[in-house]
């Protein structure tokens, strides 16, 4: 397929005689407006733009495209044909993103065009998202995006990725999940995912050090499609966490909080600090603001083993319940003494409600907060009840949040929202690190199918020295094994004993009456 090349120039005899010589490597599209040349982008893709400057009435008016250009089509290259210095042309170049401006009127413009065209296709190459795609959905009748999503991916040349994709996503896919075996690089994903919404930089520290390493997205972000790239602007409305996320701010850590607990630090490092949710809280309830108590409501709702929270003397404590009698509460205990699982989930959905907070200081409820959110081994430190509970109540607290995780267990995907998507991450010599889709309805599977399905590509689910297939117990829960081992044990009893089964005990014809 050749390149997609649009000529807008309002003399005539300039974009025939350009088309003549550029059709025989390119789609060649003319225009002679500034006002047709925008119809024209609004339902078309162009790779290459050749922009007059002056037009009829407006001497610079090459400039309103080019900036419509940069706005609307951020993967067309633009070039600009002008018979005459602008000062403002040199100014806006870079801002309006004009690749190269020649001279018309010369002896070598048509030379000088071509080299520029031939430079214009080899950045082309680079770029690896070329268009926004039409959104798909999910649930096609309600046609409700997510403010916030990823829409396609595309990364090349990072931490054994050498090129690999996401695509079609679904723009109301609330989560994205990736399985895969240990070394196989589910981490690599996260970690460029996380790059290409960020940007290489956090704070102050490159993360992404090779030259070849290139990384786009295509999202909506608040609701506007987009595509952007490791060394475009970032997304504010994002973080990333890796699987280890118990630590949190404290005043022997105060010193530590700005380079530990960047909005990448953790997803890069094993020794990220997490924003002190209590330090917030605390103001809220000074202020009397609703947030402190809907805050308190969504920790009690994550935490089920949790039965009061409140602060004694500034500082915020736990009441564990008696498993016996929920009514029952332990001594408060503060952060520090509270379970691994525990405070891994306080930890980062206090930081999640931190930062997105400081992001959107009007939002007073947390059920209003929208981005993006990456979870590396979501289901670290968590007992296999909350592993199954985690996503459900993730997305139930944070709706407009699209969440990107990665797990080694079967058991978060009993919990997956219905719009949830599935990538197996594999690695070969070959290929290195790539992603595979899987489509499954997990509804309906239990933990066995998952783990022998693609997922988890699990042989079985057998005892590893289970030689006898006979003696495997195939109830679905440990309640009706009980129960059944029950029966035989009573059946064995009569069967050992001087009893006689009663005559009727196998007639069909026997009803109660």
């Amino acid at each position: 397929m050749k390149p997609k090349l649009i000529i807008i120039d309002d003399d005539v005899s300039i974009t025939d005689s350009y088309k003549i010589f550029l059709s025989k490597n390119f789609d060649v599209s003319l225009s002679t407006s500034i006002v047709e040349g925008k119809e024209k982008f609004s339902n078309n893709h162009y790779d290459i733009a050749i922009i007059d400057l002056s037009f009829p009435n407006k001497p610079e008016g090459g400039l309103e495209l080019c900036s419509f250009i940069a706005e609307n089509c951020p993967n067309t290259i633009s070039i600009i044909m002008t018979a005459y210095d602008s000062i403002r042309l040199e100014e806006n170049s870079k801002k309006l993103k004009i690749f190269d401006i020649i001279t018309k009127g010369t002896t070598k413009t048509r030379d000088q065009l071509i080299a520029s065209i031939n430079d214009a296709l080899v950045s082309l190459e680079s770029i690896l998202i070329k268009r926004i795609t039409k959104d798909i959905f999910f649930d096609s009748n309600t046609h409700k995006p997510l403010p916030f999503v990823i829409k396609q991916f595309y990364v090349k040349h990072y931490n054994g990725i050498v090129d690999t994709s996401f695509s079609n996503i679904p723009v109301d896919t609330q989560w994205i999940f990736l399985t895969g075996k240990n070394a196989f690089g589910k981490t690599a994903l996260l970690q460029s995912m996380a790059l290409g919404l960020h940007g290489k930089l956090d704070n102050r520290t490159i993360l992404a050090e090779n030259q070849k390493t290139n990384i786009y997205v295509e999202l909506k972000e608040n609701f506007t499609n987009k595509i952007i790239h490791l060394d475009s602007e970032h997304l504010k409305e994002f973080v990333a966490y890796g699987p280890s996320r118990i630590e949190i701010q404290s005043p022997r850590t105060q010193n530590q909080v700005d380079h530990k607990s960047s909005k990448l630090y953790s997803l890069f490092n094993h020794d990220g600090i997490c924003l002190n949710i209590a330090y917030d809280m605390l103001l809220w309830k000074l202020e009397k603001k609703p947030i402190y108590d809907i805050v308190i409501d969504m920790l009690l709702k994550l935490i089920p083993q949790i039965g009061k929270i409140e602060f004694i003397d500034d500082e915020l404590v736990f009441y564990e319940k008696d498993a016996n009698d929920p009514d029952l509460l332990f001594d408060p205990l503060p952060f520090s003494q509270l379970s691994v699982g525990q405070r891994s989930i306080i930890a980062m959905i206090g930081d999640i409600i931190s930062r997105f907070k400081r992001y959107h200081p009007e939002i007073d409820n947390p059920e209003h907060f929208s981005g993006i959110v990456i979870i590396d081994e979501l289901e670290a430190h968590l007992h296999p009840t909350l592993q199954v509970k985690l996503p459900t109540l993730l997305s139930d607290l944070f709706p407009k949040i699209q969440f990107i995780a990665s797990t080694h267990s079967a058991l978060p995907f009993l919990g997956a929202p219905e719009k949830s998507i599935f990538f197996k991450v594999n690695r070969d010599h070959e290929h290195g690190i790539w992603a595979e889709p899987i489509e499954l309805i997990v509804k309906e599977l239990t933990p066995n199918l998952l783990l022998t399905s693609p997922l988890f590509d699990m042989a079985h689910v057998l005892h590893i020295d289970q030689k006898n297939i006979l003696k495997v117990r195939t109830e679905d829960n440990y309640k009706d094994m009980e129960k059944n081992d029950n029966a035989q044990k009573i059946l064995k009893e009569f069967e050992d004993s001087d009893k006689d089964y009663p005559d009727d005990l196998f007639n069909n014809n026997v009803h109660d009456e």
